[in-house]
């Protein structure tokens, strides 16, 4: 009886399967069917809704940073953010008061020098009068290219004025240098005939001397 018992224990044991290959096997690849179903499901299958997050579009080329070479007052912009621009398309309108009153500026600057040359050339060449250049003359009814030439005017009056006055007292000068210049010729001729007259006496004694005259 026990020697039964024994034999149908030693079959119960070898029908039991020791070995878990199989369900290894079976899982590994019931994940695998699982995962990639669903991958594919949600490369292809179509959202009903999305997510609503912050986000910002970044421009794939670099944005060109502009800048004027002198700096001014925008006026009026004549694009706006976006837009494409083309080669010398005009983008900022500068007020121009400020370039306008630096133009305006130089012009007085150059108009002044100018005049200034004018006078001096006139000085120089002994001028009457000076003969400004079209800069002045074309513009001669602003009320700054006027006061330009009535400056350079009283200028040349003055220059003219003090050369004058030299020139009259070098010829005083002059005058009074010919005139002690007649006085010692005058005093030359007579010290020379005093001379003549001392050597006639001279030479009349010694003759006298040399026969015992006197």
């Amino acid at each position: 009886m026990k020697e039964i018992a024994k034999i149908e224990d030693a079959q119960w044991y070898g029908a039991v399967p020791r070995s878990i290959w199989k369900q290894t096997t079976a899982g590994l690849l019931l994940m695998a069917v699982t995962f990639g179903g669903f991958g594919t499901w949600a490369f292809t299958a179509p959202l009903a809704a999305a997510i609503i997050a912050q986000g910002s579009f970044v421009a794939t080329g670099q944005n060109k940073i502009i800048q004027h070479l002198e700096g001014g007052i925008i006026k009026q912009l004549l694009v706006s953010e976006g837009d494409h621009v083309e080669t010398n398309q005009p983008l900022v309108l500068l007020d121009e008061t400020a370039a306008r009153a630096k133009e305006r500026q130089l012009f007085f600057r150059q108009a002044r020098l100018e005049a200034i040359v004018a006078r001096l050339t006139a000085e120089v060449d002994g001028a009457e009068t000076i003969q400004f250049p079209a800069i002045i003359t074309e513009n001669r009814d602003d009320p700054e290219i006027a006061s330009i030439v009535h400056s350079q005017r009283l200028n040349f009056e003055g220059s003219r004025t003090k050369l004058s006055s030299e020139i009259r007292l070098l010829d005083q000068n002059i005058g009074a240098l010919k005139f002690r210049a007649g006085g010692y010729e005058q005093l030359l001729k007579a010290v020379t005939i005093q001379l003549g007259l001392l050597r006639e006496e001279y030479n009349g004694k010694k003759t006298l001397l040399d026969q015992g005259l006197i």
